[in-house]
């Protein structure tokens, strides 16, 4: 669950360590559902992760622009899974990061 917010450095600098991290698995965002709501987007990604692991579904980021081709966003639908474990990320533009995973129990 990404927390890119549109603003190309911010959002470049996300996608590099992603990259790096990630092999093909699917990568989500809400900030473009949401917008940049500093002190509730990490929320709104939890509630999203944990509602698609219990759903089954990745969701699709919103937006209008094209993202890299170097993760594998979900565009468009929603993509089915059997989602188990989610990272969360997230930093500011003033370099604090954060990063969470939680996991769907059985």
């Amino acid at each position: 669950m990404a927390h890119g917010c549109g603003w190309p450095a911010y959002d470049a600098r996300e996608v590099r360590v992603l990259t790096r991290l990630l092999d093909d698995q699917p990568v989500s965002g809400v900030v473009g559902n949401t917008g940049l709501a500093e002190s509730a987007s990490g929320l709104f990604s939890v509630a999203a992760a944990l509602w698609g692991m219990a759903s089954g579904e990745a969701y699709p980021i919103a937006g209008d622009s094209q993202p890299p081709d170097s993760l594998n966003f979900v565009l468009g639908t929603p993509r089915p899974g059997d989602y188990r474990h989610c990272l969360l990320v997230g930093s500011t533009e003033r370099g604090a990061n954060a990063a969470l995973i939680v996991s769907r129990g059985d």
